[in-house]
Order: C-alpha cells, then sequence, then structure tokens
C-alpha cells in the first residue's frame, strides 16, 4: 500500500514538471520526437531533425526523457493547460 502511494506521488509530481528542454516522443506519431522548446496551454514545440514541429497534448501518448535520463510515459490528456493550472490542478 505504500508503495502504491509513493507511486502515485510521483506521479503527481511529474505533471507539474516543466518540460521545456526534456526530449519527447510522441508513440502516436514517430516523426515528431525531439527537445521541447516551448509549451502551450494544448500543443508543445518540438525541435526535431526535421525542423520545428508542433504536436497537440490532446488525445496523444508520450514519453519524456529528462536530463537525469528518466524516462517517463503520460497520456497528454493530462498535460492539457499551461503548467500554472497544472499546479492548481494536481
Amino acid at each position: 500500500m505504500l508503495q502504491q502511494e509513493k507511486k502515485r506521488q510521483q506521479a503527481l509530481q511529474i505533471l507539474k514538471t516543466n518540460f521545456i528542454n526534456s526530449f519527447l516522443e510522441n508513440k502516436l506519431h514517430p516523426q515528431i520526437k525531439g527537445r521541447v522548446i516551448n509549451e502551450t496551454k494544448n500543443s508543445f514545440l518540438v525541435e526535431t531533425n526535421q525542423g520545428e514541429k508542433r504536436t497537440l497534448k490532446q488525445n496523444n501518448i508520450f514519453t519524456f526523457t529528462f536530463q537525469d535520463k528518466k524516462k517517463y510515459k503520460i497520456n497528454g490528456n493530462l498535460l492539457v493547460g499551461n503548467i500554472w493550472e497544472r499546479l492548481k490542478k494536481y
């Protein structure tokens, strides 16, 4: 039970993260992967090998890799809203 609560708290903490400069992979659109350079309420702007691409948060599944090399798979529907809205929500 304690382990589940710890995982839940960790998941909530990830949702409050600033994703800029993390590495994003969009599982539903494999051509969109690269460094997050901006975040809006509804999308991420990603610097890819083919230039800058915007991907919507809603109805997508992302894998983020942070500087500490940890990877997190996140449903984009949980990320809709800017970071300030997420801080209040979670």
